[in-house]
């Protein structure tokens, strides 16, 4: 079985696994997820009448939701960066299958990052940094194929590192700083061949770096700080000609 073939199948069931739960509305889900917030009373227009016919958030590429941002009748950003908001994230935020950016950074959400996440294929930017995530990281987060910068850094996530898959071709910015991941890097994350900044350092993750590191021609800065690592420095290295910084500090990794 192929690769394309693979990941194509298991898309194809992971979306419709959920297709067969209730069907939302975006304007509906948005309730759920507004549900799970604590202590955003501030967040002007976030009001919910479910009851109404004609509930509906969008009205022509308007929303009267703070932080929301529509085209046309669809859902296609939120940002709510640093209002102190804590809760959780409800698993209906993966009915927002028109969302382009995920902006929850610099809050006080807590609880396991819902799986559903990963439907959402067309968001390029997530940022979840400054929570309290626990738990682990949900493998669909491979899904997002569109997916080009990703900051889930200073949060408490304990599996191992994500993405494993390397289906997120386009993917630049990668942070996962100050988690506690544990494991190895996984060797497939050389696939991330679009990649220009890797910081995984502060976490407890172990092993080597993986040989083949020298694929990932486009990277420019790696942290990896302040984890277990050990091992040379795989001689590939030298293929990252546009290389700024390679931060190893507080390692048992040799040779630098």
């Amino acid at each position: 079985m192929s690769k394309k073939y693979f990941f194509a199948t298991t898309v194809i069931f992971f979306h419709c696994a959920f297709a067969n739960s209730l069907y939302k509305s975006e304007s509906h889900a948005m309730c759920d997820i507004a549900a799970g917030f604590i202590n955003f009373e501030f967040v002007q227009g976030w009001e919910c009448n479910i009851n109404s016919t004609i509930f509906d958030i969008c009205n022509d590429s308007i929303s009267t939701w703070e932080g929301v941002q529509c085209q046309v009748d669809s859902i296609v950003g939120i940002s709510l960066e640093g209002y102190n908001i804590a809760g959780t994230i409800s698993y209906s935020i993966g009915y927002l299958a028109n969302l382009q950016y995920l902006l929850l950074g610099y809050n006080a959400l807590e609880g396991t990052l819902p799986s559903t996440l990963g439907l959402l294929s067309k968001v390029a930017t997530l940022s979840l940094t400054s929570n309290y995530f626990s738990g682990e990281f949900p493998s669909t987060l491979g899904f997002m194929i569109n997916l080009q910068s990703c900051d889930i850094e200073l949060n408490q996530l304990t599996s191992t590192i994500p993405f494993s898959r390397g289906y997120l071709s386009i993917l630049q910015y990668f942070s996962l700083y100050s988690n506690k991941l544990t494991g190895t890097i996984p060797t497939s994350i050389i696939q991330l061949t679009s990649l220009i900044y890797l910081d995984i350092s502060s976490n407890m993750i172990s092993g080597t770096i993986p040989i083949g590191i020298g694929n990932m021609t486009q990277l420019s800065q790696i942290r990896l700080c302040s984890t277990n690592l050990s091992g040379k420095i795989p001689t590939s290295i030298g293929y990252l000609i546009g290389i700024t910084q390679l931060g190893l500090c507080s390692t048992r990794i040799t040779g630098h």
